[in-house]
């Protein structure tokens, strides 16, 4: 997942992040479930990101970031 969340860190907003999200999900359902899974992960977590205004390490997002996600 950290991979992910790098290659994801160069979208800075949510709008750019969510044109493209769609297509990398499409991508990593024809590799399979867990793949799916983990794209989802690096997904939400730099939603969270953005929405802190701060980076976190994998698995690391406090309570307070994953609030400000809707």
């Amino acid at each position: 997942m950290n991979d992910l969340v790098i290659r994801l860190r160069r979208f800075k907003d949510r709008k750019s992040l969510d044109r493209v999200a769609p297509r990398m999900l499409d991508k990593a359902a024809a590799t399979g479930l867990q793949e799916e899974l983990k794209v989802i992960a690096a997904i939400d977590h730099r939603q969270a990101e953005i929405a802190a205004g701060k980076h976190y390490d994998a698995g690391k997002v406090p309570m307070t970031a994953w609030a400000l996600v809707d």
